[in-house]
């Protein structure tokens, strides 16, 4: 019988072979003992979320690791910022609050998109 998913203690692999593991809440590289452990245990990592182009995105691994409370660390310098206003109790980030590299970012996405390019798994 293969074993139960258990998302508080579950690897995601990434491509170069290192993974993320959810109990200790850190990516970890291919030969951590640890991992390697678990894996002759017969476990079977899942694959490491990717976006729409088919890069590897940690803003989606978070986003299936958010309904259990779960973090990869160390956090970005953003991750950090949004835990201490959410625990402050200060006002909620919003989008007029994103660093010039994020709002780079979402500009680089809209111009792909602009010339045509299509995500991943999208069809005529």
């Amino acid at each position: 019988m293969p074993p139960i998913y258990n998302p508080f203690d579950w690897y995601w692999r990434k491509r170069d072979g290192s993974a993320y593991h959810s109990r200790r809440q850190r990516e970890f590289p291919a030969d951590d003992l640890e991992y390697q452990e678990w894996l002759a245990k017969g476990h079977t990592p899942r694959p490491y979320p990717v976006d729409n182009y088919g890069n590897e995105n940690r803003d989606w691994m978070l986003a299936i690791l958010k309904p259990w409370n779960l973090r990869i660390y160390p956090l970005t310098e953003v991750e950090a910022h949004e835990r201490n206003w959410r625990q402050s109790g200060d006002i909620e980030p919003t989008e007029d609050m994103l660093l010039p590299v994020q709002v780079e970012h979402l500009i680089e996405q809209k111009e792909k998109l602009r010339r045509g390019a299509k995500p991943i798994g999208m069809m005529r």
